[in-house]
């Protein structure tokens, strides 16, 4: 179960999704914009050139309305002025405005049809594919991606369009035909409101799956870079397919210890450079041993690591992976030493398994996945016994009864480990 300050983080990172969702639909608000701008200023200029043509050559000559263009063109411009801005400033738009734009601007065909009708009778007017840029206008509030102000648009358009319909169509029973009857234009109406619900439904869901990209993505991201440096890539996926949290929990590892015998010694007679390889050539392939028995190396520490065995993810059998891959590091270290590929390297290795606490520790700013508590310490200190016996691997007693039956081993005795009253069963591996 999520504890209180995982789902307050959580519901945070949902906000802020949502705020960038928000800026993402605002640019497409300002395309939008930009487009109407092209538009209307292309219609502008046509009716200004319309305009100069005599009247006798231009039969829609009071079709122009060049006022109108030139008016709705300056209000696209600052439109696309006043989004832009707050896209840069990074503020949020309340609603009441963006109604207000949605109102005007699917209030634009209803004109351009009242100029229509005028010049030409409300039956043209109506009967016109000028009626259809409602649902251009309808069609662009998808991108909006909310459905209250897409089913505004429609709501609109289908009272305005029966409102011009009402207006212009003869009163009179006898002069009504099927194109000036009421329930034609009534239907239209109907049609618009509807598209305006269908768009607002598809916004609606375009959102809600934008979001959820956006927040797998952001969880690719922190779990990647939570763990990103530490597994192979397998292991990072299996981690992205299940939900791994901030808050700490308990569980049952195995905790490698692993140090580099006289590496001051060594370090004291090289240059940086070489003592940087060398560590490289070392820890390459002890790091693809790790991840390839699903563990991962948590910490470096100069001339070692800790790598741990059941955390994040298990497979059940930690206990055995971390064995089997200390037996192979080993077996590859002594192997480089004897072909010459690195200089004379001993190394030592403690392993131990018990309860640990684990999770992200850090802020907001910077975290890292660490795993604490008795067992980490324990398999601390046996790894430095590994001087005093002059072995290459030891293991406790919790250790070795896991892989008793397929390794062979000596039994050390009991220790008495620093930080520990009850002395401790150990065996050597190698």
């Amino acid at each position: 179960m999520s504890s209180p300050r995982h789902l307050f983080r959580r519901n945070r990172n949902r906000s802020q999704l949502e705020m960038d969702l928000s800026f993402e639909v605002l640019k497409s608000e300002r395309i939008r914009a930009f487009a109407l701008m092209c538009i209307l200023g292309g219609l502008f200029s046509a009716s200004l050139i319309l305009g100069l043509v005599p009247p006798a050559w231009n039969p829609i000559g009071r079709l122009t309305g060049e006022r109108f263009y030139g008016l709705a063109f300056l209000y696209e411009l600052c439109v696309h002025t006043l989004v832009g801005k707050a896209i840069q400033s990074r503020l949020h738009i309340p609603d009441f405005p963006r109604y207000g734009n949605t109102l005007a601007e699917t209030s634009m065909p209803t004109i351009m049809l009242v100029l229509l009708a005028r010049a030409l009778g409300g039956e043209i007017a109506l009967n016109s594919p000028l009626t259809m840029v409602y649902f251009l206008f309808i069609g662009l509030s998808t991108l909006r991606l909310a459905a209250p102000l897409s089913i505004f648009t429609g709501v609109v358009a289908g009272l305005e369009f029966l409102g011009v319909a009402l207006y212009y169509l003869p009163h009179h029973p006898a002069h009504e035909t099927f194109f000036t009857s009421a329930w034609p234009m009534a239907a239209k109406s109907a049609v618009m409101v509807g598209a305006g619900v269908v768009c607002g439904f598809v916004g609606v869901q375009t959102r809600h799956r934008i979001a959820a990209l956006l927040e797998s993505l952001s969880e690719k991201h922190r779990v990647l870079g939570m763990f990103g440096k530490y597994v192979s890539p397998a292991v990072a996926e299996q981690l992205l397919q299940r939900h791994v949290g901030d808050a700490g929990e308990v569980r049952h590892v195995t905790i490698m210890f692993l140090d580099i015998r006289n590496f001051t010694t060594f370090a004291e007679h090289r240059t940086p450079s070489e003592v940087v390889e060398y560590l490289n050539t070392l820890f390459r392939g002890m790091i693809t041993l790790i991840d390839a028995n699903h563990g991962i190396v948590n910490k470096f520490l100069g001339d070692g690591f800790m790598a741990c065995f059941g955390a994040p993810l298990s497979d059940g059998h930690d206990t055995q992976n971390a064995v089997r891959a200390a037996v192979e590091i080993v077996t590859a270290v002594e192997r480089l030493s004897a072909a010459g590929d690195i200089p004379a390297t001993r190394i030592g290795i403690g392993l131990h398994a018990g309860p640990a606490v684990t999770g992200s520790v850090g802020s907001d700013e910077r975290k890292e996945y660490t795993v604490i508590g008795d067992t980490v310490n324990l398999a601390s200190r046996v790894e430095q016994l590994t001087k005093q016996y002059e072995s290459v691997l030891l293991v406790t007693d919790t250790v070795w009864q896991a892989v008793k039956d397929d390794y062979p081993g000596r039994p050390l005795g009991s220790v008495v480990v620093k930080g520990r009253q009850d002395p401790v069963a150990i065996y050597a591996l190698r």
